[in-house]
């Protein structure tokens, strides 16, 4: 769905706002040039022209979905994040997938998550059958002292 190297890097990145700025829509009315050149045909038509919000909450960030396309966040967490008795230093990161949908609280973000965007799976999910390809935004740099980015990725089928 993504396609990755035909767009450098440094153009696939978006810069979140710093303290004081407005949010970050991302979606094809905010990044046309970028979803163009990015995106398969099959795929865009599944980014809306105003698709989520990234805005500052304090000191961390937080997203809003505003597409009616479901969405997920795919958290990667340390074991020592856990609450015990699964606690173990040495634990491998844990995985959690989390639904957001449109209208509900917005969800606050960390170092490393992933936005996986529905693409037309048959099974309701962000890749299943019938998806044509997946869609991923990786949120990195997520501190106060320097600017986020998203990231678009390709997971290959």
């Amino acid at each position: 769905a993504v396609h990755e190297l035909a767009v450098p890097a440094a153009r696939r990145r978006l810069i979140c706002p710093g303290p004081g700025a407005p949010s970050l829509v991302v979606g094809r009315s905010h990044q046309p040039d970028l979803l163009r050149e990015a995106l398969s045909e099959g795929a865009s038509k599944f980014v809306s022209r105003e698709h989520f919000r990234i805005r500052r909450a304090g000191e961390a960030f937080e997203l809003e979905l505003l597409s009616v396309n479901p969405a997920w966040l795919l958290r990667a967490m340390p074991a020592s994040a856990l609450p015990p008795p699964s606690f173990s230093p040495a634990s491998p990161p844990v995985v959690a997938l989390e639904a957001l949908r449109q209208g509900h609280a917005p969800a606050p973000l960390f170092e490393g998550d992933q936005l996986l965007l529905f693409t037309g799976a048959t099974d309701g999910s962000p890749e299943g059958p019938g998806s044509v390809g997946g869609i991923r935004w990786t949120l990195s740099s997520i501190a106060v002292a320097s600017p986020s980015k998203i990231v678009a990725t390709k997971k290959k089928k």
